[in-house]
């Protein structure tokens, strides 16, 4: 439980990225097959944002696994299936609020370990 609550008072930059870019993801499957809206120039280069958020987001769990406890391994289930979740609650808005939002967590993040 101490372990938890370090990397949240810790890591929580790394959390909300994983969490946002696995979230992107899962609304991105499902805009290909049609379930969910998503703009034509977008759609295009999708594929090049999905490639980016799962090395990244995979990157970070092997780090926050190594860091902390191998148990963050089993991370790898858990945030596509809460990422998935929040993809169906929030629909067409979590294509404008990955958008929005993911540039200043990525730049926080990186101010945060450069400084």
């Amino acid at each position: 439980m101490q372990v938890l609550i370090e990397i949240l008072k810790k890591e929580y930059l790394s959390l909300v990225i994983i969490i946002l870019s696995l979230t992107f993801n899962m609304y991105a499957m499902k805009a290909e097959k049609g379930i969910y809206p998503m703009g034509t120039f977008f759609y295009k280069k999708v594929w090049i944002v999905e490639a980016f958020n799962w090395t990244f987001s995979t990157g970070l769990i092997c780090y926050l696994s190594y860091s902390y406890s191998w148990y963050f391994l089993l991370s790898f289930f858990f945030f596509p299936v809460f990422g998935g979740f929040l993809a169906s609650l929030f629909k067409g808005y979590t294509q404008m609020l990955y958008l929005l939002v993911f540039p200043i967590f990525i730049t926080l993040f990186l101010v945060s370990k450069i400084g």
